[in-house]
Order: structure tokens, then sequence, then C-alpha cells
């Protein structure tokens, strides 16, 4: 699984730029925007997602054939905080799983969302200005929380019965195979509307309808935001 970033902050020279986890470092991504996999492009240069956690696959010839997942994605756009030295900055965040490393991605996706505050806090804590890139990351810091996320195995919910978090979980933890396209969605939170939006994401009679995993800006931010934890990861044992 790979982490990218796309980040800026106030007084850049550089502005916003490409960059990639590697080892412990953000390095640049070869190529810049054109360097990404697709899909990571289109999430970072259109303003249609705050949020999306969705599996990808190839085009299929009909409709309602069975897709098959190739990779996952899960991203995180507009995220506004001030770095840990001083300066307000913008993160544009998305992991990118090939098939086989899904469960690393889900894992990761469920802790972020467990405690959506937090993360957003302790992300902006690991990044300040500088390096080749305009702005770097405690490499070390953020791999290690990365091992954290691998390492829980058992979800432990926080919040009452019937929140509103926490009836989305069937949607965040599915794992058969999909049958429609629209069962390759997990959890989208979109700006603007729907009709919008389901125009993107393949094809039209099957997002038509929306899912219950699809959020606007405001029901997700009721559901995630100002709250404290909804439900965290633990290791078995």
């Amino acid at each position: 699984m790979d982490a990218y970033f796309y980040c800026s902050y106030e007084h850049s020279r550089t502005g916003f730029f490409h960059t990639r986890l590697a080892g412990g470092e953000l390095l640049p991504v070869e190529g810049g925007h054109a360097g990404l996999p697709p899909a990571l492009g289109d999430f970072f240069s259109y303003d249609r997602f705050l949020l999306l956690w969705r599996e990808l696959s190839d085009p299929v010839d009909r409709p309602w054939r069975r897709p098959e997942p190739t990779a996952s994605l899960f991203g995180l756009r507009e995220l506004k905080g001030s770095f840990a030295d001083g300066r307000s900055g913008t993160v544009n965040l998305a992991f990118y799983a090939p098939q086989g490393e899904e469960a690393a991605l889900r894992r990761t996706a469920l802790t972020i969302l467990g405690d959506f505050d937090g993360f957003r806090e302790m992300l902006f804590g690991w990044l300040r200005v500088g390096g080749p890139c305009g702005y770097q990351l405690d490499g070390a810091a953020f791999n290690g929380w990365l091992g954290r996320c691998a390492a829980g195995s058992r979800l432990r919910v926080l919040s009452p019965e019937g929140d509103p978090a926490a009836a989305l979980l069937p949607y965040l933890r599915r794992r058969q195979p999909p049958r429609l396209e629209r069962d390759l969605l997990h959890l989208a939170v979109y700006t603007g509307s729907w009709e919008q939006v389901s125009a993107t994401m393949g094809d039209r009679l099957n997002w038509r309808w929306k899912p219950r995993c699809a959020l606007s800006e405001e029901q997700f931010y009721q559901a995630f935001t100002g709250r404290g934890p909804v439900w965290t990861l633990e290791t078995e044992g």
C-alpha cells in the first residue's frame, strides 16, 4: 500500500506538490500529476469528493456484469490545519493498495474514520515546511502509526447503538466480492449534489440511486467530527 500527498501551505513558493512516501521520507512523484495512478490523479484534481473509499476495477462490457477489483483507494481532500511549525496548510492524502493489499487499506481507513478529528490533528503535527518538495513529513511517526493500523484486527464500537457512524459499518467492513458496480463503494463524501458526481462513478444505471454509504458534507461532519472517537481497532489477545 502506497501513501500519496498533495499539500501546500500559506506563502508557499512551490504551491501544491505531489509526493509519495518512500521509506521514511516524502519524495516527488516522478512525472508529477501524470505519474499518479489515474484514479488518484482524478481524485486530487477534481472537487467532487472530500472523502472517497472504493475498490477500483477495469470497465466491463456489460453494465450489470460482476466487476473484478484491481486495486483500492482511500482518499481525503481539503484537510485544513497548522503544520508543526505553525504554518497554516492544506493536505490532500490518498492511500492506494493493489489487489491483495486491501486489508491494510481497510484497517487504515477504519482507524482514520474511528477518530477523524484525532487523525487530522496528529497528521498536521507530523508535517512541517521545508525539504525539496516544500513540505516534509515525520516519516518514522507516520510509518509507526501505519504499523499500528495493520496490527489492529478487532473493532470495538464506542458510540451508542443507532449511531449514524456505526450504522455505516456494514459498508465500511464489507469483504465479500462485489455483485454490482455500486458494491465497489465503501464510503463517499461528495461535494455539490449526488446527481452531479454519480455520473463520474461508472455506469449511470448502477449509480442513479444514491447508496447509503454516500454522504453529503453535512452528514459526514455530523457523524464523524466534533465528538471524539466512534470506534477503535485493537489487537487480539
